[in-house]
């Protein structure tokens, strides 16, 4: 004999067939949405401490310059290294040997190839062209090994800590090269940096400044990069409409200082730089 089920039964194991289908699908779905969402929002940060992937426990990361895939990192730390006395010495950030340079300022310069995931330490790379106290980096956004470094000139080595350097790389910072603008600009404060796509086989980098604490003197210093670190700092107040916004006539306003600089994206830099 042949059993016939209910209507009552019939509708439970429909109900629970649609539920076991619907949540099949919810579990295909929802990874690539966790996944979407994770890579969007904001997540909070604990602590640092060397099981985090900080650079260097307890000290500080005062400027840093991505790679356009971010693989490639360049920082500027303070607190890694300090002045003994005689020398550089590890320990800054323990507090074994005082720290004499101004707050704000780094002593080390930091690299990761691998997205931030292991650092090493090119600090040796930029002391051997004078710059002992770092403070900003900036990256040719189209050529990670087009990477500048804006510093302090052998502080506190010769005691002049108002000679301002660049120093400029062209293999990823293995090797920089000293762009010779504290002979040229003298005692101008460097307080912004910034470097063009490539443009007709060059790279231009722009500095600004407040004009070494003289009044109404803030300026914008060009250096273009062509293939070598051989060519030399113009002041764009030279430049036919910079002249007027830089170094403006008496009785007009004027520029006391240039505190930061862009470059468009498209393949020609900012004009007229």
């Amino acid at each position: 004999m042949t059993k016939t089920m209910n209507w009552p039964a019939k509708a439970m194991y429909i109900a629970l067939a649609l539920a076991l289908a619907f949540s099949l699908a919810a579990v295909t779905i929802a990874p690539s949405q966790v996944d979407a969402y994770s890579e969007t929002k904001w997540n909070k940060v604990t602590s640092p401490n060397e099981d985090d992937m900080v650079i260097v426990q307890n000290a500080d990361v005062i400027d840093f310059v991505a790679s356009a895939d971010g693989d490639y990192i360049v920082a500027i730390l303070d607190g890694v290294y300090a002045w003994d006395g005689t020398a550089w010495v590890e320990g800054g950030a323990t507090g074994n040997v005082e720290d004499v340079l101004e707050d704000g300022y780094g002593d080390a310069v930091f690299v990761s190839e691998d997205a931030g995931v292991t650092w090493d330490d090119f600090t040796d790379e930029a002391q051997e062209e004078g710059i002992y106290s770092p403070m900003m980096v900036a990256m040719a956004p189209d050529n990670a090994d087009y990477v500048f470094v804006t510093g302090y000139a052998d502080a506190p080595l010769t005691g002049n800590q108002d000679a301002y350097m660049v120093i400029g790389s062209d293999d990823g910072g293995d090797d920089f090269s000293d762009m010779v603008f504290d002979a040229i600009a003298g005692a101008e404060t460097i307080l912004c940096i910034a470097v063009s796509p490539e443009a007709g086989d060059a790279y231009n980098v722009a500095v600004g400044t407040d004009g070494g604490g003289n009044a109404f003197t803030g300026s914008i210093w060009r250096y273009k990069v062509g293939g070598t670190f051989g060519g030399s700092w113009v002041d764009t107040t030279l430049y036919q409409g910079f002249d007027n916004l830089l170094a403006p006539t008496a009785g007009t306003k004027a520029t006391t200082a240039v505190v930061a600089i862009a470059f468009s994206r498209s393949s020609m830099p900012m004009t007229p730089l």
